[in-house]
């Protein structure tokens, strides 16, 4: 807030990986209200009046184009020059999920859990060297979106480009691929069905 305060003709973002890992709109807090833009200026349509952020801001010394500067604030609002970007990763089972009141308030892009794109999806299966990877994955993913209901799980009990990581795959360690992805699929994914990857 203050970086953009402080450069007004200068786009400003605050990025927030894995936005659902916590409680969102706990952690937001009063700040939630601002996430609501004006459409022309893009700046908060509503302010707040959060004590402890106004009396910091009126305290600080603002250093805008050389000039210190001291600005009155009444109440806070997002400047239209800052943005808040946020990833969350729907192929991971959170603690958290985001309420509709909060998830509204933010354009959605998704992005394609696209395993062939992942610079080691190329590489072997330990254990089944037939397999690529990114084969292995897609024939999973498959396979979960093709039993949701009778598995009784979400979309996003699929594995994800990145579930494990290449030094598994280049160790061609069987055992440990085994713990790592089978018992996955044992545990959590097929727990009412376990026919259905293992037979």
């Amino acid at each position: 807030l203050i970086r953009a305060i402080s450069n007004p003709n200068e786009k400003v973002a605050l990025i927030v990986e894995e936005i659902n890992r916590g409680n969102a709109p706990a952690i937001f807090g009063d700040i939630f209200q601002l996430l609501d833009r004006d459409e022309e200026t893009s700046i908060s349509e509503y302010g707040i009046k959060n004590v402890s952020v106004i009396d910091f801001l009126n305290d600080y010394k603002f250093e805008v184009n050389n000039e210190i500067i001291k600005y009155r604030f009444d109440e806070i609002r997002i400047p239209g020059n800052m943005y808040i970007y946020a990833t969350m990763n729907t192929s991971d089972q959170n603690v958290y999920t985001l309420d509709t009141a909060f998830t509204r308030r933010w354009e959605k892009e998704k992005i394609k859990n696209e395993v062939k794109k992942c610079t080691f999806g190329v590489l072997p299966v330990p254990g089944m060297n037939d397999y690529t990877w990114a084969e292995f994955v897609d024939s999973i993913n498959k396979c979960i979106r093709d039993n949701i209901e009778n598995l009784q799980v979400n979309e996003d009990k699929q594995i994800g480009a990145y579930f494990i990581k290449k030094s598994l795959l280049v160790s061609n360690n069987v055992e440990k691929f085994a713990y790592k992805v089978f018992d996955y699929l044992w545990s959590d994914v097929a727990k009412l069905d376990h026919g259905i990857f293992f037979n």
